[in-house]
């Protein structure tokens, strides 16, 4: 009698048509956690399991939200995942999973849309995530310090979101103010 496989553990499953507002809040918290994971393995030059149980330590009690499994963010994580090799204490090498330089993974983030409206997208990679993340840092920095120097670098520039809509760096001061003040960017999100 033929033993019966065991059905593979998938990852998370988001994709460019995935609306942001319909994710539950258990698989954001898993993406999220996803992400630290990679963040953690990427920052320290750390194996997985090593990154696994320092995210899983530090993040593991924070919300009332179970932390996903080894597996399940190990499936979630595989395009960002390659084998590399390392010595270990006796210094022979031996292969371990690595973090790639770049991802394609999606992450949500905040964006300003052309109606002047704070709104969360998904936007895919590693690459367009540091990007938002600068913008971010500059928009904070013209707020609190009134650098606007930060800001001149992404006027003309725009972002692609996972569903392929451009959406143009926001950089009129007034509007930033205008937001920053309403309370819109209260709880900006840049994940990963």
């Amino acid at each position: 009698m033929a033993k019966s496989k065991k059905p593979k553990r998938k990852g998370l499953t988001w994709n460019k048509n995935t609306n942001v507002k319909q994710i539950a809040e258990q698989e954001q918290w898993e993406h999220q956690f996803s992400l630290a994971v990679l963040s953690e393995m990427r920052n320290y030059k750390g194996s997985y399991s090593e990154a696994y149980r320092e995210v899983r330590k530090r993040y593991g009690t924070m919300k009332n939200f179970r932390a996903p499994s080894a597996e399940k963010v190990r499936a979630t994580l595989a395009p960002a995942l390659t084998m590399g090799y390392a010595k270990n204490k006796k210094g022979r090498g031996v292969s371990r999973l690595v973090a790639k330089h770049e991802d394609s993974l999606l992450r949500r983030t905040t964006v300003v849309d052309a109606n002047g409206n704070a709104t969360e997208v998904l936007i895919r990679g590693s690459r367009d995530a540091s990007k938002m993340g600068k913008y971010w840092a500059a928009v904070k920095a013209y707020v609190y310090n009134g650098d606007e120097s930060q800001l001149s670098e992404y006027i003309g520039k725009s972002i692609r979101t996972a569903d392929g809509q451009v959406i143009p760096f926001e950089t009129d001061l007034s509007l930033l103010d205008y937001l920053w003040n309403s309370g819109e960017f209260s709880d900006i999100v840049v994940s990963g």
